[in-house]
């Protein structure tokens, strides 16, 4: 799991879902958890089969997300897999205009459905 550090009294915190390098069809699901449960706090669905952004932004203000988990699951498969070998994709979280953190899942195109999990901790400075 990947610890991304804020700050609680800076700017709002945002999530950009990001798919380099390999073409791929992908379908992904964002949680962001209570802090120490299960419980969703925002839940989020999308593809990048549309032209629109893969950003969220997390309730405000900053500090409310201390504690919380980030969860990015992606089922995806590749369209090219003879031309296109390797993937990436990645989470990353911005506070404003800088990027605090990004997890990446980096990986080789197989020709079948594929999975990609990533979890990552806000914890305040």
């Amino acid at each position: 799991m990947e610890t991304a550090y804020f700050n609680p009294d800076g700017a709002p915190l945002k999530t950009k879902v990001v798919y380099r390098n390999g073409v791929i069809a992908a379908a992904y699901n964002l949680k962001l958890s209570v802090k120490d449960g299960n419980t969703a706090v925002i839940y989020w669905d999308g593809d990048n089969l549309n032209p629109e952004d893969d950003n969220y932004t997390l309730p405000e203000p900053a500090g409310t997300n201390d504690g919380r988990i980030i969860r990015l699951r992606n089922e995806f498969y590749g369209l090219d897999p003879v031309n296109s070998h390797d993937y990436e994709i990645a989470l990353e979280i911005w506070q404003g205009e800088t990027m605090i953190n990004r997890n990446s899942d980096i990986g080789t195109i197989t020709g079948q459905t594929q999975n990609s999990l990533m979890f990552t901790k806000l914890v305040k400075q």
